[in-house]
């Protein structure tokens, strides 16, 4: 009987588990915007911010490491590559929408005076993602909501 009750107990508390912050779009792009304004104070953060970004962008990003590399800049990790400290938003988000398309979609982030950014997600494996940059623009930098 104990046995029982045990099993009813964990099952109760996996269904109340709570969902993982890349379950949705908005989720996954407030999971990033979070890990990346606390990343000025606790560097380690961009590393959880890259773990949100789409394949495409952290493609794009190992690929800056390796022309740092070429360049001389030796040591360098992907997430470091982001934003490299100077990471500021744009606007307070009040809101967050997304629009979705089978596997892609935008969120659309409003601010409180009226401010609007439309950031691109897909979902991937492991949940939705933030698409910052398409593979290969050159000279273009991670956007800033």
């Amino acid at each position: 009987m104990r046995s029982a009750a045990t099993w009813l107990l964990l099952l109760l508390a996996l269904g109340c588990a709570e969902e993982a912050p890349d379950a949705t779009p908005e989720g996954a792009l407030a999971a990033f915007l979070e890990a990346m304004e606390e990343s000025r104070y606790d560097d380690t953060r961009r590393a959880e911010a890259y773990a949100l970004l789409d394949e495409a962008t952290r493609t794009e990003l190992e690929a800056r490491v390796g022309r740092s590399e070429a360049l001389g800049r030796a040591g360098l990790e992907p997430w470091e590559m982001l934003a490299m400290g100077r990471f500021r938003l744009a606007f307070e988000p009040h809101s967050m929408r997304a629009r979705v398309d089978g596997g892609e979609g935008v969120v659309i982030v409003r601010g409180r005076g009226g401010e609007r950014a439309e950031v691109p997600v897909v979902q991937e494996p492991g949940g939705w993602r933030v698409r910052l940059l398409g593979p290969s623009e050159p000279g273009s930098e991670p956007a800033e909501p």
